[in-house]
């Protein structure tokens, strides 16, 4: 009798068959020097992203309290929300849409491959927004509630044309330096 395996089976091993465990390696080193901390030897690299916590520390690493609330819930739905908090941030950071995996990817280890080249663009953009000294000012607009938050460089608020979603750099290290209380939310951030 012939064994069969499933479609989820075959696509399962060519992700593994592909997947760079040397950029893995490089990506863990990198999210530890970045936030000062050491993964937990006794769980994979999927395992120590889980709960979302380190993605999202991570980004208001790179921007101060760009994202407000870290859940430190062990429970599934406040983890997957962390996720998403931090896929919401790659978006207004201004990573495309095949740059940003989904959420079940990392939570449920369905395309770690996506995962990893997700943080890799995070990586390469967080060294140009530290290696690039034109990169000294940005604005973070919300023009409603119901409108998402854009980053732009300050070249991009001199425009007269409409604003779009910044590709360029950040800071490495942004400082706060003021902030709005109207609908259209503006801060600005500056290298130190």
């Amino acid at each position: 009798m012939e064994l069969t395996e499933s479609l989820a089976e075959t696509v399962k091993k060519k992700q593994l068959a592909s997947y760079n465990f040397k950029l893995e390696d490089e990506t863990k080193k990198w999210i530890e020097k970045t936030l000062d901390i050491s993964f937990d030897p006794s769980l994979s690299f999927q395992q120590n992203l889980k709960s979302g916590v380190l993605l999202c520390s991570m980004m208001n690493k790179m921007v101060p309290g760009i994202i407000k609330k870290i859940n430190t819930s062990s429970l599934a739905f406040k983890q997957m929300e962390n996720i998403s908090e931090y896929l919401a941030t790659c978006q207004k950071l201004g990573l495309t849409s095949e740059q940003i995996f989904v959420t079940l990817d990392l939570y449920e280890s369905k395309d770690m491959g996506k995962v990893l080249g997700n943080l890799y663009n995070v990586r390469q953009r967080y060294n140009e927004w530290s290696s690039d000294p034109s990169a000294t000012l940005l604005s973070v607009q919300q023009s409603s509630s119901t409108t998402p938050t854009k980053l732009l460089l300050k070249s991009q608020l001199n425009s007269s044309s409409s604003p779009s979603l910044s590709s360029s750099p950040l800071p490495a290290s942004p400082s706060l330096l003021s902030s709005s209380p109207s609908t259209t939310t503006t801060a600005a951030y500056a290298m130190p």
